[in-house]
């Protein structure tokens, strides 16, 4: 492992003794689930604000067409009909 620094977190009694259960069953270290946990939730998350900040960019184009919502709604119900 290359450099590190240091994190202080405040958790819920709760989540702290999940953590130490799953650092017991898969041999990994607290610290170790911990990053990998904060890992994924970043990458879910610059993803997901990715995506939403390249809808917002489409939908402020000047040639950006919009479907009304009772439309993609009537449309929805059809297809989950048949």
């Amino acid at each position: 492992m290359g450099k590190t620094a240091m994190l202080t977190s405040r958790i819920t009694p709760e989540t702290s003794d999940r953590l130490q259960r799953l650092a017991k069953i898969t041999q990994r270290s607290k610290s170790h689930l911990t990053e990998q946990a904060l890992e994924q939730y970043l990458d879910l998350n610059e993803w997901q604000i990715s995506g939403i900040n390249a809808a917002i960019h489409d939908a402020d184009k000047n040639d950006a067409s919009f479907i009304d919502h009772d439309q993609v709604m009537q449309q929805w119900v059809a297809k989950r009909e048949n």
